[in-house]
């Protein structure tokens, strides 16, 4: 099925509707856990971000003009990134596509939005979490590629978020 859709740039106004969709994609991979009991700090974080213009969310639109996927790219400069010119790197976040709607290359279309804005704000890099095979091929196959990053729970029996990420998903989230 073919779909028309138009996307659209989020302001300062959206940042609700960019959480909606966090919630969303964390809660089809049935990760609701890993969120849950911050959903007025994420909202915080996204306000103060889009204050000082390092967030961004890009909406896909049906003819309704309802949002129907969402995509964000963060400038993140931790270390040891910092260390390396341009000194900051994106971090993708917020892809979601509604299920009726997933297959459609929509998910892809907002991404490369994001990397534009990326590359305007100067980062030659973009980074994120795939959870499940299926976001994983999609990125595999726009050109993200694994890294060497890994992960070790310092406090056994506390979960990370790591931990609970990457425990196997429900759903694709794509």
């Amino acid at each position: 099925m073919d779909v028309l859709y138009t996307i659209r740039q989020g302001t300062l106004k959206d940042v609700d509707l960019a959480v909606a969709f966090r919630w969303l994609m964390f809660g089809d991979s049935g990760k609701e856990e890993a969120i849950d009991h911050i959903r007025q700090e994420v909202r915080a974080r996204y306000m103060a971000e889009y204050h000082n213009g390092s967030i961004v969310h890009f909406f896909a639109m049906n003819h309704e003009n309802e949002a129907i996927a969402s995509a964000g790219a963060l400038i993140k400069s931790d270390f040891p990134y910092c260390l390396f010119k341009p000194g900051y790197y994106g971090w993708i976040i917020d892809v979601y596509t509604k299920p009726e709607y997933r297959g459609n290359g929509i998910a892809r279309a907002l991404l490369e939005k994001n990397h534009l804005w990326l590359k305007e704000k100067g980062a030659i890099e973009a980074r994120l979490i795939a959870v499940g095979k299926k976001p994983q091929e999609l990125y595999q196959k726009i050109g993200y590629r694994p890294t060497w990053e890994m992960s070790l729970s310092l406090c056994p029996g506390r979960n990370t978020y790591n931990d609970i990420i990457t425990r196997e998903s429900r759903g694709n989230g794509g």
